[in-house]
């Protein structure tokens, strides 16, 4: 995966170049409707898909690279196209773009992924069932930082929502070896035992509005 590139780019080239068919994003949208690729028809299907990606990425990744934010995007018209957070832009106006990307392309589902710190610690409210709940930002900022949480665990993401629909999450927990290496990314989506990630998705969970309009 490269970094360095504009969010209005599509800017992730990956080893096996499944999006050699993205649409560039002054057409994003816009063109003839058409099937969107199998592993983009549902939410479960593209955060299945999305989770083989980080997998595959961390198996060959070497010590010090990382995952950089990023999501796909799904069109009414069945165009798909990945975007990637540059390291120069916060987080809150990379997602006022992208709300402002998937109303103008008619967005009808994404799923973005990244890494974090988890913390292990009991927050004193439970996790909202759906990572885009306004509840999540009171829950985490009520939490302990994971950096001061001596507990902590490495972390990706990966979170899925559909415009009027449903929303899906998984967790891979990164597991190094000797120099940093990646040499295991456990499933923990239903083990978290009430941890959570200060931070970790904020208004990038809630891309849509909260009635399903852009």
């Amino acid at each position: 995966m490269e970094t360095g590139h504009s969010p209005h780019e599509v800017p992730m080239r990956l080893r096996n170049e499944p999006f050699a068919g993205a649409v560039p994003l002054e057409r994003l949208g816009k063109g003839p409707r058409r099937d969107p690729p199998i592993w983009a028809r549902s939410v479960r299907l593209l955060l299945g898909y999305s989770v083989g990606l980080m997998r595959g990425f961390y198996e060959k990744a070497r010590p010090g690279e990382v995952w950089m934010p990023a999501l796909i995007a799904v069109c009414g018209n069945g165009d798909v196209a990945p975007m990637m957070q540059a390291e120069s832009i916060p987080r809150d106006a990379w997602a006022g773009e992208m709300r402002r990307v998937f109303r103008d392309a008619g967005v009808v589902r994404y799923v973005l992924t990244m890494e974090a710190w988890m913390s292990m610690a009991t927050v004193p409210m439970a996790m909202p069932r759906d990572l885009s709940d306004p509840a999540l930002d009171r829950l985490l900022d009520a939490g302990p930082a994971p950096e001061a949480d001596p507990a902590r665990r490495e972390v990706a993401f990966a979170f899925a929502c559909e415009r009027r629909g449903r929303s899906e999450s998984a967790v891979l927990e990164l597991v190094r070896g000797d120099g940093g290496r990646v040499v295991e990314t456990r499933d923990v989506t239903h083990s978290l035992d009430g941890g959570h990630a200060k931070g970790a998705f904020g208004p990038l969970a809630r891309l849509f509005e909260p009635d399903g309009r852009h």
